[in-house]
């Protein structure tokens, strides 16, 4: 496997540092972490490799590249302390987050790269595309969970990201270092604290990336309640909600989550590219919705219990639509 490097700049202090965690699933592994060495800017980055594969699984392809340092942990860990010890190796003034089951375009780290120019900036992503398309509900989850970064992104400010793959600047979020493992388990939180100190959140099709999706229904329900459950759990303990409030909180969760089916159709609907699309996505949505309910009334009741460790595991262990062996198909890979 050979990679671009460039040599009189292999010593030099990285841009961007790459956090990716990796497991059981090897070969989607390999893959991500072969499209991150791929970059053209790879003199500039250095890729954290946090390795849960344990001592008697072979290093993973790829991670002999210089410009990789692989971390060897524990299976069990809490998603947000993972990600806070591959945020604090580091060394970079800039910090990106990826997937596994994600493949980014060449471009994708120059792009990023070039928006925090300006120093107003506090948190990018890039532009999602779906990498298994035509397989099962593959479509219509992609549709589901349509954000602002979902293709055909619109470039320019936004109030949300996708959560596990946008990158942050170091400094700043060195600001939150007490509670830090929270903020980096629950995105959205750290989103709305970024945007409440003034910072910007920015888009960028040019930094395109695949998600690889579930291919079957039942699969996607397991991470929607999971997700939901590990973010309002955690804002319920930052914000030390009492009963009263917890049990507020779900009463107006309900008539929320009965309007939200009825816009959310219409809204997805006016996206470029989605139109009648749609319709077949209904079910997706219907159930997506009712799976972050029920993760949202538990994790505002019953609190967080083990549900960050468990979604750990299903993000890297999970089984998902089988992704293109070969780097290639997609025109911008």
């Amino acid at each position: 496997m050979s990679f671009p490097i460039a040599s009189d700049a292999a010593e030099a202090p990285p841009a961007m540092s790459v956090v990716l965690l990796v497991d059981r699933r090897r070969e989607r592994g390999a893959r991500a972490l072969g499209s991150l060495l791929r970059q053209t800017v790879i003199d500039r980055l250095e890729i954290v490799l946090l390795d849960f594969g344990g001592p008697r699984i072979p290093p993973l392809p790829g991670s002999e590249h210089p410009r990789v340092r692989t971390i060897r942990l524990r299976r069990g860990l809490p998603y947000g302390v993972a990600k806070l010890i591959g945020f604090r190796a580091a060394r970079a003034p800039l910090v990106a987050f990826t997937e596994e089951h994600c493949l980014y375009s060449a471009q994708w780290a120059e792009a990023l790269l070039a928006e925090f120019a300006d120093s107003r900036v506090g948190a990018v992503s890039g532009e999602m595309h779906n990498a298994t398309p035509g397989r099962g509900m593959s479509d219509a989850i992609a549709i589901a969970i349509a954000g602002p970064w979902a293709a055909p992104a619109r470039p320019g400010p936004a109030r949300a990201l996708s959560s596990n793959n946008a990158v942050y600047r170091r400094a700043v979020l060195e600001r939150r270092a007490a509670d830090l493992d929270r903020l980096l388990r629950a995105e959205p939180l750290l989103l709305a604290w970024l945007r409440a100190e003034g910072y910007h959140l920015r888009i960028i099709p040019g930094a395109k990336y695949a998600h690889e999706f579930e291919a079957v229904l039942s699969d996607y329900l397991v991470p929607r309640f999971l997700h939901d459950r590990v973010t309002v759990a955690t804002r319920a303990e930052m914000e030390a909600w009492g009963q009263g409030r917890r049990l507020l909180f779900v009463a107006i969760t309900l008539p929320w989550l009965a309007a939200r089916l009825v816009w959310k159709p219409l809204r997805l609907a006016r996206r470029p590219g989605v139109g009648w699309r749609v319709v077949p996505a209904i079910p997706a949505i219907v159930v997506g919705e009712a799976a972050a309910l029920a993760g949202m009334a538990v994790g505002a009741l019953r609190g967080l219990g083990r549900a960050d460790i468990t979604l750990l595991d299903y993000d890297l262990n999970a089984r998902r639509s089988v992704i293109e062996r070969q780097v290639g198909p997609r025109p911008f890979l």
